[in-house]
C-alpha cells in the first residue's frame, strides 16, 4: 500500500497553506499534484496570502477570480524538481506552469544563513527549504509570486550588467 505523501498531501494537511490550497483546487490543479512527475513548489503561506490580499484591496482567496486562481498556482509551480543547491543567480533553467522563467538570487537572511530569492520578493525559507515528497520538492517562501508580462527592453534595462549595452541600443 503507498504510503508517501504527494504534493497535494503536503499543501491540503498543513493549515498555514490553506489559503494556496484553495487557489491550487479553484485552478483545478490539485489532481495534477497528487499524481507522479516531478514538480517543485514555491509554496506561500497565508501569512503571505494576507499580506498579497490587502496590496490587492481583498480580503479574503475568495474574492479572487477562478483566472486569477490559475495565474498564481502556475506562477508557483515549476514542472521539474530543483533543491536550492541547483538553484544559481540568474533564471530557473525551467520555465514555471504560467511560461515565465523565475529569477533567482541570493543573500542573506537574519540568522547569517545563505538563502535563495525568487522574483526579488520572495525568500526560501532555509529552515524548510528542499522539503522532499513523493512527486517533487516543496519550498515554502516569504511573498506570493506575481505573473509579469515584462517586455525584453525592460528585463534588459533592469539589469546593471546590460547598462552600457542598453544605452547604446537606446542612441
Amino acid at each position: 500500500t503507498f504510503t508517501g505523501e504527494m504534493m497535494s498531501d503536503y499543501i491540503t494537511t498543513r493549515s498555514e497553506y490553506s489559503d494556496f490550497a484553495r487557489i491550487v483546487e479553484r485552478a483545478d490543479l490539485m489532481d495534477l499534484l497528487s499524481t507522479y512527475g516531478h514538480y517543485t513548489c514555491f509554496l506561500p503561506s497565508n501569512t503571505a496570502f494576507a499580506s498579497y490580499l490587502q496590496q490587492n484591496g481583498l480580503s479574503s482567496v475568495e474574492e479572487l477570480s477562478d483566472g486569477m486562481c490559475d495565474t498564481i498556482a502556475r506562477t508557483h509551480l515549476v514542472g521539474n524538481m530543483f533543491t536550492t543547491l541547483e538553484m544559481m543567480d540568474g533564471a530557473l533553467n525551467t520555465a514555471n506552469m504560467n511560461r515565465q522563467y523565475l529569477q533567482i538570487s541570493h543573500e542573506k537572511d537574519s540568522f547569517d544563513n545563505t538563502v535563495t530569492v525568487l522574483n526579488k520578493v520572495a525568500q526560501i525559507y532555509y529552515a524548510t527549504q528542499n522539503d522532499s515528497v513523493e512527486n517533487g520538492i516543496v519550498h515554502p517562501i516569504s511573498a506570493v509570486l506575481e505573473s509579469y508580462s515584462a517586455v525584453l527592453p525592460d528585463v534588459m534595462a533592469a539589469n546593471p550588467r546590460l547598462s552600457l549595452f542598453n544605452e547604446a541600443l537606446k542612441e
